[in-house]
């Protein structure tokens, strides 16, 4: 009865342990995409600068398209332009789809983690076990208060029998010298 209880106790903790490992698992798997959704953000930030800074040097290629001296430089500035929006795009759509796939993976795992845990949950294991170990409880506490009454009547017969000794033995020393006298 004992190995069972300890037995259902230790499946008990063992499921919880893994429920705590879960909670855990999915606790750094939200920081995560949290670190991600700032990167994301971060990234937004850096882009609209860029867009910015090329929407002020547009403004400044027309202005000296406009004054007509500065033909030849407008022509570098164009291709130069052209191949830094190319490179930084380049770049930048590589952050986001890195950025994309670490969180659509983050997300599967976190539906991994949710379904393991409720099919943990759905299967009554925790339940089941939950209730045989509070059926043993209540049979452990009915054997105990018998163990308990069985001790009460055995300190008890002990007493009497201490008594019994002690008054018969009184009873035999008062006899002692009207046997010896005769």
């Amino acid at each position: 009865m004992d190995v069972s209880i300890q037995h259902v106790k230790q499946q008990i903790t063992t499921l919880e342990g893994e429920i705590d490992y879960y909670e855990k698992q999915m606790d750094a798997l939200f920081r995560q995409v949290e670190a991600e959704s700032k990167k994301i953000t971060k990234f937004f930030l850096i882009y609209r600068k860029y867009r910015e800074r090329l929407s002020h040097l547009q403004q400044l290629n027309q202005e000296l398209h406009r004054s007509g001296c500065f033909d030849e430089e407008e022509s570098i500035v164009r291709k130069g332009l052209r191949l830094l929006e190319e490179e930084e795009c380049a770049e930048a759509k590589q952050h986001l789809n890195n950025i994309q796939s670490n969180a659509a993976n983050m997300e599967k795992r976190l539906a991994e983690r949710a379904v393991e845990i409720r099919q943990i949950e759905a299967s009554g294991t925790v339940s089941d076990l939950t209730h045989q170990l509070s059926a043993e409880q209540e049979h452990a506490k009915h054997l105990a208060k018998k163990w308990a009454a069985i001790q009460l009547v055995r300190s008890v017969i002990r007493e009497k029998l201490n008594e019994h000794k002690k008054k018969g033995c009184q009873h035999c020393c008062k006899q002692l010298p009207a046997l010896f006298s005769r």
